[in-house]
This record gives structure tokens, C-alpha cells and sequence, in this order.
């Protein structure tokens, strides 16, 4: 269980990853910072991202979103959450291990209902105004953004403490 004491952790933004059609902005969020060093690199999250998360599914699915690998003090868990519709996120938590900078022992919660921690929470509020800022604002009459506005979404990543 965790204790009732909030310490502000390290997020930082990691290279998109290009998996089944699909982009993904990546974050790392880590309660200890020497733990940077643990993180997986690009291929590795790749493969694990593209095991839980298929191709769009129509024109209602814009192919991005997010991920938060987050190396917290009672394990690691892997939070994938993409855009569909205009404005709708849908969003899966799954508990898993970093070690020498590989995924391993992926499980889903989903039967937990646990959606995200106050940290997580944080970086998914500025994906949320990302997503109005460079996408909902972007083409007003557009029915699909451009590929400015994509770019400008994927470009668009927090950086700090939370």
C-alpha cells in the first residue's frame, strides 16, 4: 500500500513509436530519477505497444495517443491511451516489470478499474490539452485533422516534474 505522502516525480518524453499504423507519444515517469537509465528503448516498447493495441479501426481512429511507462515505488505499470472520435480517449492500465531495460510479466487491470495515479494524472491533463490545443482548435470544419495538426500534437510533450 502506498503511504499518504506526495513527492513530485521526473516525467520526461521519449521518441514516438510507430507501431500497426498507429503513433504514440512516450513518456517515462520515474519516482526514483537513477531509474532513467532502466528505461526500454524504442523497439522494445514497440513490440509491447503493438501486441496490446491493433490498427485504427475506421475513420473515427485517429492512429494517436500516449503511453506512460511509469517505474513507481510499488512496481511498474504501462498506461496506453488513444484517440478516437473527435474527442474521445480510450484508455488500458497494465501492470508489468522493467528490468535491464526490457517489458516483462505484462498484465492487464482492467479488472481492477485503476485508471491512473495523481502523477499519471498529470501528464494525461496536458495530453488532454494538447489534444483541444493542436487538434480540436487546429481545423475547426476539418472532419479529419491535416497532417500539420498531427505533427504539431506529436511534437507537443511535457517535460518536468509532477
Amino acid at each position: 500500500m502506498n503511504t499518504m505522502n506526495y513527492q513530485p516525480r521526473l516525467a520526461r518524453p521519449y521518441p514516438v513509436v510507430s507501431v500497426n499504423d498507429r503513433k504514440f507519444k512516450v513518456y517515462g515517469l520515474f519516482a526514483d530519477p537513477e531509474k532513467v537509465a532502466c528505461f526500454p528503448n524504442e523497439d522494445e516498447l514497440a513490440t509491447h505497444i503493438g501486441a496490446m493495441m491493433g490498427a485504427p479501426s475506421g475513420s473515427a481512429d485517429h492512429g494517436l495517443g500516449f503511453a506512460i511507462l511509469h517505474l513507481a515505488l510499488d512496481g511498474d505499470y504501462l498506461l496506453l491511451s488513444q484517440w478516437v472520435d473527435a474527442n474521445m480517449l480510450q484508455h488500458r492500465v497494465y501492470k508489468c516489470v522493467v528490468d535491464n531495460r526490457k517489458l516483462t510479466n505484462v498484465a492487464s487491470l482492467a479488472e481492477t478499474g485503476i485508471i491512473a495515479c495523481v502523477w499519471e494524472l498529470e501528464i494525461m491533463k496536458f495530453e488532454r490539452d494538447a489534444w483541444v490545443r493542436t487538434m480540436l482548435n487546429a481545423s475547426p470544419k476539418a472532419v479529419r485533422p491535416g497532417t500539420d495538426d498531427v505533427q504539431a500534437y506529436l511534437q507537443s510533450t511535457f517535460t518536468g516534474w509532477v
